[in-house]
């Protein structure tokens, strides 16, 4: 993982995105869908990652290609 270019989280739920948090640990920037609980508790969006809403791909396409 910490040779990842980018990790990207694309779930609609989970209750605790534990591999979100291990990206960010490896130091890997990362994209995750703003779902209520989770990535949302975890990123400030456009600080230690960016958040996009729920199943909008071009939101999603947008942040993975900067």
């Amino acid at each position: 993982m910490k040779n990842s270019d980018v990790f990207v989280l694309s779930s609609i739920s989970e209750a605790l995105p534990t591999v979100l948090i291990e990206a960010m640990t490896c130091g890997v920037p990362v994209i995750s869908t703003r779902y209520p609980s989770g990535p949302d508790e975890i990123i400030t969006d456009s600080v230690n990652g960016i958040l996009v809403p729920i199943k909008d791909e071009k939101a999603m396409v947008n942040a993975i290609i900067g």
